[in-house]
């Protein structure tokens, strides 16, 4: 019997062993830092940014000279000038996204879009007015929130100084949301809205009382 006892207990020792052996040697693998091979993230430089302005310009300049020789250029559908508004939009979306490092070149360029287009707000082509509200979306992601209220005119006591409605910004866009002829105009207006009211809540502080007027004609 003490043999039997003895031999059990040294067995129980061994396997006991045995155990915290296989336990410390999982525990080891389990919690060994694994070293990944870990690759940085690779930084593109937008490298379009620089020569955006001579594009942008060569191009807007060409259309100032040339838009009153021949006035047939620009097609009743308006298929053109839809698609030189669209292509000075992307001019300015290829910069990249807005930020405080680009905004001394990107401001002008988005100031200058937002007034040609805003030009054409009131053609009788809806390919043009559509190409109106990509552009003026496009501007507005660019302007600065001083630029962006100025724009807006909205004054201290949550009007817009200019009543003329065919120069009011916010009454054109609901306008044009709810009643332009056509449902792309439409659908286009109420997405520059809703921009509008991002760009106004994420751009100024709290305490700023003029972007909540903003929203409330928005």
């Amino acid at each position: 019997n003490h043999y039997d006892a003895a031999t059990a207990t040294a067995n129980l020792d061994s396997t006991t062993n045995e155990d915290a052996t296989a336990t410390t040697t999982k525990t080891r693998r389990w919690g060994r830092k694994k070293h990944y091979n870990h690759h940085p993230q690779p930084t593109f430089q937008n490298k379009f940014q620089i020569h955006a302005p001579l594009y942008f310009y060569t191009l807007l300049g060409g259309f100032v000279r040339t838009k009153d020789d021949d006035a047939s250029i620009w097609d009743e559908h308006g298929l053109l000038l839809s698609k030189f508004l669209y292509t000075l939009g992307m001019f300015v979306q290829s910069c990249g996204a807005p930020d405080v490092a680009n905004a001394a070149m990107m401001g002008p360029m988005a100031y200058d879009l937002y007034q040609l287009a805003w030009s054409f707000r009131l053609a009788e082509s809806a390919n043009i007015r559509q190409a109106v509200l990509f552009a003026v979306c496009t501007a507005m992601q660019y302007l600065s929130l001083e630029q962006l209220l100025l724009l807006l005119e909205v004054t201290s006591m949550g009007a817009n100084t200019n009543d003329n409605d065919d120069c009011n910004v916010v009454r054109y866009l609901n306008d044009c949301a709810s009643q332009d002829p056509d449902e792309c105009c439409r659908e286009l207006a109420r997405e520059v809205c809703s921009s509008l009211n991002v760009l106004l809540s994420s751009s100024s502080s709290s305490s700023d009382e003029r972007h909540a007027m903003i929203g409330d004609l928005l």
